[in-house]
């Protein structure tokens, strides 16, 4: 998306450095709007539902920009996309944090970040490289389904899926917390 998006804001009547700008704007408001919501919302679900969830909206969001050329439905898209992608990074840093021991954790998540971090200069220097040869929607094309594909692909895994606790097994550990304190005063 880093390197296609510039281009094609380039290349829309009227667009350049002040659209892409407003492209990008756009992608923020929602990663903004989302990042608010997602740790002020409790919901029903697992969290590893959450993110397969977030993940295949945000491929399928992404694809509203490959199906128009008018800058306010890229615009809507960028939106939506930053909307759905943002809160991807808060539910998986929780579920991370519930599933890896804390003894491992500095460098597991070291190791996370390394691969994070290089995927972007890596993903960039492979699209620059292709985006001429396969054009500009081909380019939207491979970043939604490379967006949206984990997440259908997650939904399909039951130990993803069922991954982080929910609002119900909460629930429970506060129950049974009373219930053992309430025995504890008996004695």
């Amino acid at each position: 998306m880093s390197v296609w998006l510039p281009i094609l804001a380039d290349q829309m009547p009227g667009g350049g450095a002040a659209l892409f700008g407003v492209l990008l704007g756009a992608q923020a408001a929602g990663e903004v709007v989302s990042s608010l919501l997602a740790g002020g919302l409790v919901l029903r679900m697992a969290l590893g539902t959450r993110i397969c969830i977030a993940q295949l909206l945000s491929g399928i969001v992404l694809a509203l920009v490959l199906v128009s050329r008018e800058p306010w439905m890229i615009a809507l898209g960028l939106l939506l996309f930053g909307f759905c992608s943002a809160p991807l990074t808060i539910w998986a840093q929780t579920l991370r944090m519930q599933i890896i021991p804390p003894m491992l954790r500095g460098r597991t998540f070291a190791l996370l970040r390394m691969l994070m971090q290089s995927g972007r200069p890596l993903g960039g220097a492979l699209a620059g490289t292709l985006l001429p040869l396969v054009g500009i929607s081909a380019a939207i094309g491979v970043s939604a389904l490379l967006a949206g594909i984990p997440g259908l692909a997650g939904l399909g895994v039951g130990q993803l899926r069922n991954a982080g606790s929910t609002l119900r097994q909460a629930n429970a550990v506060v129950e049974a917390e009373k219930i053992k304190s309430t025995q504890g005063q008996k004695r």
